[in-house]
Formats: C-alpha cells, sequence, structure tokens
C-alpha cells in the first residue's frame, strides 16, 4: 500500500498535455472521472505552448459541457504545487540522423527513444520533486520502463513512479491470443480471456501462464477440455508472443507517413491505459488489476518472483482510491522466475548504458531534448 489522499479535490496534473498520448489520455479521461477533481496541463514555458494548452482546455470544456471537472493550462512549472497524481506522456521522437547512428546497436529504436527522452525525464523529474513531491507519477514515455527507472532516480524516494507497459502489452496480448486460436479453428473472444504480461516492455516480455484464463478457466484446463495437446498450446502461446512484441512497431509502421523522418507511434491505446490507471487513483473510482512497473519494496513480493528487492519491472496489481497493491494471487513457475531474473539483468545493464551516455553527454540531440515538452 503506498498513497492516501484527503478528501479534497484531486489534482491531476498532465506534462505533455497537448502531444499525441496526451490528448488521447484527456478525451478518455474525462468520462472516467468521479468525485471533486481539478485538473492541470503542463508543457514547454513558452506563449506558444501556453497557447496550444489554452485552447485544448476550451476544447475539452466544449466537448464535455457539463463536466465538474475543472481544466486549467499552467503557465509555469511552480503550479505542480498541490498534485495528487502527475501523469507524464512528454517526449521526442529521435530524428532520422539519431536513429540512423544507433540502428546497427539498436534495431528496435527503443534504447535510442530512451537516449532522447532521457534528459527530458531528469528534468521534469527535477521540477516534480520540488513542486511535487508527495504525487504519484504515472509514465509513458518511451521507452516507458527504462523512463520510469529514470524517473524514480530523479524524484525523491517519497514520490511515488508507475510505468503503463505492461498493461498495454497484457491487452495486445490477449488481442493476439485471440486471432491464434482463430486460426486454428477456436473462436475465443478477447473479452473471454484474462492475461497479464509481465517484465519490460521489449522482447523479453511473457505472459505469467498462472493469469492465462479463457473463458474464465485456466488455459490448459480449457485446452485439455478441448483436445488441445500442451504442445500445440505451447506453440499458440508462442506466436500470440511473438506477436504481441511486434505489435507497437506495426502500429507506427502501418501508420507511417511520407516523410521517413517522422515517425507516428501507438497513441490511441497509451491515452487509454493512462486514463484508466489515473481514474482509479482518484478516491472513489472502481478498482482495476493491470500489470504496471513498479518497484518491489516487499520482501513476499520479491521472493514470489524470486527477484531482488529494489527490482523494478511490471507486475499485477490493484489500483483503487489512491493506492496500489502488488497481486499475490498468481505464481510463477521456476522457469518464469529464471525468464525475469534474466531479464532484469538486461534491463539492468541497459540503465548503466543509459546513464553512461546521459553522463557523457555524446548524444545527439540532447540539448533540443532538454527543451521539448511534447510527445
Amino acid at each position: 500500500m503506498y498513497r492516501f489522499f484527503s478528501e479534497s479535490p484531486t489534482t491531476v496534473s498532465l506534462i505533455g498535455a497537448t502531444g499525441k498520448v496526451g490528448r488521447q489520455l484527456l478525451a478518455n479521461l474525462y468520462p472516467l472521472l468521479c468525485g471533486r477533481v481539478d485538473i492541470r496541463l503542463f508543457g514547454s514555458e513558452n506563449e506558444r505552448s501556453f497557447n496550444q494548452r489554452k485552447g485544448l482546455s476550451e476544447d475539452l470544456q466544449h466537448a464535455f459541457p457539463n463536466s465538474p471537472y475543472r481544466v486549467k493550462p499552467a503557465k509555469s512549472y511552480d503550479e505542480l504545487i498541490g498534485s495528487d497524481i502527475i501523469a507524464v506522456t512528454a517526449g521526442r521522437w529521435p530524428s532520422l540522423k539519431e536513429k540512423l547512428r544507433m540502428k546497427q546497436q539498436d534495431p528496435s529504436g527503443r534504447y535510442i527513444q530512451s537516449i532522447v527522452n532521457g534528459p527530458l525525464i531528469q528534468e521534469i523529474g527535477a521540477r516534480i520533486g520540488k513542486f511535487a513531491p508527495d504525487s504519484t507519477v504515472v509514465v509513458a514515455t518511451n521507452q516507458v520502463d527504462m523512463m520510469t527507472h529514470v524517473m524514480r532516480e530523479a524524484v525523491p524516494e517519497r514520490t511515488t513512479v508507475l510505468g503503463v507497459g505492461g498493461w498495454l502489452d497484457s491487452n495486445r496480448f490477449k488481442i493476439s491470443l485471440s486471432r491464434t486460436l482463430s486460426s486454428f479453428g477456436y473462436d475465443i473472444e478477447v473479452f473471454d480471456i484474462e492475461a497479464f504480461m509481465i517484465g519490460f516492455h521489449n522482447s523479453s516480455m511473457f505472459p505469467l501462464e498462472s493469469s492465462l484464463k479463457i473463458q474464465s478457466r485456466p488455459i490448459r484446463e480449457w485446452a485439455t477440455l478441448n483436445g488441445i495437446e500442451n504442445e500445440i498450446l505451447d506453440f499458440m502461446i508462442l506466436t500470440a508472443i511473438e506477436e504481441t512484441r511486434s505489435a507497437g512497431a506495426l502500429v507506427s509502421k502501418l501508420q507511417k507517413k511520407e516523410d521517413p523522418s517522422i515517425d507516428t507511434g501507438s497513441s490511441v491505446a497509451p491515452g487509454r491505459m493512462m486514463a484508466e490507471t489515473i481514474s482509479a487513483l482518484v478516491p472513489g473510482s472502481n478498482p482495476i488489476v493491470a500489470p504496471c512497473n513498479v518497484k518491489i519494496n516487499s520482501r513476499e513480493i520479491a521472493e514470489l518472483y524470486g527477484i531482488d528487492l529494489g527490482t523494478e519491472l511490471s507486475i499485477p496489481i490493484e489500483i483503487s482510491s489512491s493506492q496500489f497493491i502488488p497481486i499475490t494471487l498468481y505464481t510463477p513457475s521456476e522457469l518464469e522466475k529464471m525468464a525475469l531474473c534474466e531479464a532484469t539483468l538486461e534491463m539492468r545493464h541497459s540503465y548503466d548504458q543509459l546513464y553512461d551516455q546521459l553522463v557523457k553527454g555524446e548524444i545527439l540531440g540532447v540539448n533540443q531534448a532538454k527543451s521539448c515538452f511534447r510527445k
């Protein structure tokens, strides 16, 4: 259990409000909220950016004229004072030159995203630490696990930080598994599938098998009832995993613009996940269970997943009225624990590489990144 708010209005601040994910977040957030909520919109501290936020706030009021929520474009970051929840979607895309420079060692493009966004998240974290150290921060900026880690390093220890990559991956996996089952002749709707992806938002992600259910039955029990051998089921699951791991890249590729220097990544789904996470944190809202990147501070949870205390990764948590609690309902197998340990070591190596780059300053576009607050 991590955080409680008072009965005064909950203040939700969004950093990166006028970007793609920020706009989707706000459009989804309004219908989900309950209670007394004040929303503040943040971005670059210049007149053009402020006017964009002002226009967005007007647009939101036009869309939801009967809403009891108050939305305000912030002029400066000292207006973070009093924030209970802070959503961070701010970021920048690497330039074509930056991507080409890193292509050989970073074919997925996730590491170069971290390099260009790292300084920005450090700066945002410093401002959160100064003006809203007791807030809960929800991060969507890519690469989400690494940027969640950078945020945790930048804010005071008492600031709670979540990353939403595991939830998005879980939704993608359920869709992929439904399609895979359909290709084998089993007509299973997505809403009949339960699944939680754990680990990291990269090629090491995998579904926690004890969370996998089809039509409310454990997946292997369902498979047995339908005459599916374990080898075939394993192939189905693996196929869905591989499709899930490449889902984000496929969304970007299909939406690619003619200019190769401009990226068009996923925004609707991350915006929705962020909105549901934030709304669940508001007191009086309905609870949700979803995998999010958290820092493991409980020995019981560390032992359950076979990892060290202090490890940061996505596991199922319950988010309910101002708090979140890791779920102990699901038990990883020994093979899954080993996979998590290997993925954690790989991610820690990536953290070290990122900080070496940030400290040395041997990064194209760092100065631009420090002044850019949009995604």
